[in-house]
């Protein structure tokens, strides 16, 4: 069942493409969401999945985006970055709505997604986690290829958090922070040398001196680091609850993971 998001609620944010398993990935997030939101009848948080295959999420409450190749190929413009999507994709749903969050697939709910907006203050962003500072590690390759040049720029010091953007929530006032990132994205993609990460160091950066920023590991758990293992439990549940993944036993089994 698709919904139409109202434009004046928050907006729970995925976007997802390619192989199977993250489809996977995604519509398990989304159960354990439904999980903690069916607690809160009250709750008021619509659901968006920008993707290019609609048929994972047939059974659910979501309002499904259609995401072309074309399209997402010109969202990772102009050096065919594709973690620039993510940015690109939370930038247009707050021209619509308030306040957003995007969620990385691999992720699941300790808490309603509710307690994740409350975070979500006007002057805050709200990200997965914090790694380190940036000058904590003079070896890593955003240092190496990238510190002199920020040093020129003057947009950003050894104290900077590095961020974990698996989780990337702002109100609409400060979507200008993503705006920044991209550009800063664009700039330098040509000298961080292949960097995996430049995606969430360049909102490090964006949010820099800027915005107070917020994290939330304890209401959500994003398994970057441990993929094997959840996407086995994860296959398993989907096996399980395939053909009624909003069922009362399935929403519960996602506790159970």
């Amino acid at each position: 069942m698709n919904t139409v998001p109202s434009t004046s609620r928050p907006q729970l944010v995925y976007l997802v493409f390619g192989a199977e398993t993250y489809h996977q990935e995604a519509v398990f997030s989304i159960a354990s969401a439904l999980a903690f939101l069916q607690d809160d009848p009250d709750a008021a948080v619509d659901i968006q999945v920008f993707s290019d295959n609609p048929e994972p999420y047939r059974l659910l409450p979501v309002s499904v985006r259609p995401l072309d190749e074309a399209t997402r190929k010109r969202w990772s413009e102009p050096h065919g970055y594709h973690f620039r999507t993510k940015h690109v994709v939370l930038r247009q749903v707050l021209q619509e709505s308030p306040v957003a969050l995007l969620i990385d697939t691999d992720t699941f709910f300790h808490r309603s997604p509710l307690a994740l907006f409350e975070r979500v203050q006007p002057g805050t962003l709200l990200c997965n986690a914090f790694y380190t500072r940036y000058g904590d590690n003079h070896e890593s390759i955003l240092y190496t290829a990238l510190h002199q040049r920020l040093l020129d720029m003057g947009v950003a010091g050894d104290d900077m958090m590095t961020l974990n953007s698996g989780v990337m929530g702002l109100t609409q006032q400060d979507a200008h922070i993503l705006d920044r990132s991209i550009e800063l994205m664009d700039e330098l993609f040509p000298h961080a040398q292949g960097a995996y990460t430049l995606e969430e160091f360049c909102l490090s950066i964006a949010a820099y001196r800027t915005l107070n920023v917020r994290e939330c590991p304890d209401l959500i758990h994003h398994y970057w680091s441990r993929k094997q293992l959840f996407r086995a439990k994860v296959k398993a549940w989907i096996a399980k609850h395939a053909a009624a993944p909003t069922s009362a036993l399935a929403l519960a089994d996602t506790r159970q993971v």
